[in-house]
């Protein structure tokens, strides 16, 4: 198997399933080769002269270090997690980017022994001298079930994330792919994802100083594994009993779309994107000779999607919500239909008085939590959704 790397850090005891029909599975280095490989790239990323996102490993001056962050995590999670304690008897000053690096949340996924037979097939090639590289098609293994991986992650980001109206995008894998990192021999955004964690360490010990149980932590930063680890697994849990019902098809769209759109800073794409998303899961295809096409899909999305979200959230205001999402759907028809006058129209019509300014961004915003409600409820009853876009 192959891997990616996440912004998690924490040590598993084994493997977790993250998708079984995907068949991929989070878990930390284990063999000496990926140990090795963490560890260097730790170190080269910690020392390379670009490098100014970096922690003191130790000092004598009154100032945070690295050494005390992670001394903070094993003090930590010692007491509320068995395997922690035990891991944290590996831990020793002079190896801690080797103790760091075997606590690195990869994700494993297929490639049917293709990256080693590449690599021996590159080795023989190479030992009289001949130069020679791997080109790979878009259905080749590593090439497939990668992206797979990072489609399904950009998923899981949406169902998991604690920012409710204020996400905007993106997932918990680092930015650059594990082949990219391999090529430059470091990778300085590591320093940024591990003082992060570091400082995470420092407010999940005052939380717990309470004697808080793990399960009932509702630290807001879902890129901090302990504060999600618990949501994750119930989320990927149920994606793959709909996966057995036969909605993977449409779950793997909507994955790659959403992983798409992270990549795409054109709002205008962004906004038809989700607002497709949430069109696929709600409105059908009426008869166009009795209805007009438009204003009918509009109705439905309308009125579907506050039924949707009125079951989960019985206290948002319905005739604030129906308004909301009629002007969303406006301005995906803006953007659909090129009328650039109308758009540009509505951002001069905004609200600009201090303290209840109102940006085009916020369009997203709104859509991406309409749409993470609706698959929410999804999880549970992907049945009833489907009946209501066909009726």
């Amino acid at each position: 198997m192959n891997f990616e790397l996440t912004r998690f850090i924490y040590p598993l005891k084994e493997k977790i399933s993250y998708s079984k029909n995907l068949n991929l599975y989070l878990d930390n280095p284990r063999t000496p080769d990926e140990i090795e490989f963490f560890s260097n790239l730790l170190i080269k990323s910690y020392e390379n002269e670009n490098n100014s996102i970096r922690l003191p490993i130790v000092s004598d001056e009154d100032i945070i270090t690295l050494s005390e962050l992670v001394e903070i995590f094993n003090e930590t999670f010692s007491s509320l997690d068995e395997y922690c304690k035990s891991f944290s008897e590996l831990y020793k000053k002079d190896n801690i980017f080797e103790y760091i690096s075997r606590m690195f949340v990869i994700i494993r996924y297929e490639d049917e022994g293709e990256y080693e037979r590449i690599a021996h097939d590159l080795k023989e090639i190479r030992k009289d001298g001949t130069l020679a590289l791997t080109i790979l098609d878009d259905k080749h293994p590593i090439i497939r079930n990668s992206e797979n991986l990072k489609h399904f992650s950009s998923l899981i980001s949406l169902f998991i994330n604690t920012d409710d109206k204020e996400y905007f995008g993106g997932h918990f894998l680092l930015d650059k792919s594990i082949e990219a990192i391999g090529r430059n021999g470091f990778c300085n955004e590591l320093n940024k994802n591990i003082m992060m964690w570091g400082f995470a360490n420092n407010i999940a010990k005052k939380h717990f100083e309470d004697n808080k149980l793990l399960e009932e932590w509702k630290y807001g930063d879902w890129r901090y594994f302990p504060s999600i680890k618990t949501k994750l697994i119930e989320t990927t849990s149920k994606l793959d009993i709909l996966f057995d019902k036969g909605f993977g098809d449409k779950l793997i769209y909507i994955a790659r779309v959403l992983y798409i759109s992270n990549e795409i800073f054109d709002e205008k794409i962004r906004l038809l994107n989700f607002v497709g998303l949430i069109e696929l899961l709600v409105t059908h295809n009426p008869d166009f000779n009795r209805y007009n096409v438009e204003d009918s899909i509009s109705k439905q999305f309308v009125l579907k999607t506050c039924v949707l979200i009125h079951l989960i959230e019985p206290k948002e205001d319905l005739e604030k919500l129906k308004k909301r999402l009629k002007v969303i759907y406006t301005q995906r028809s803006n953007v659909a239909h090129g009328n650039f006058k109308e758009l540009e129209k509505y951002e001069k019509g905004l609200c600009k008085k201090e303290g209840n300014e109102e940006y085009f961004d916020s369009l997203l915003t709104d859509s991406l939590w309409y749409l993470k409600s609706i698959l929410t409820y999804c999880l549970d009853d992907f049945e009833f959704v489907d009946f209501m876009k066909k009726n």
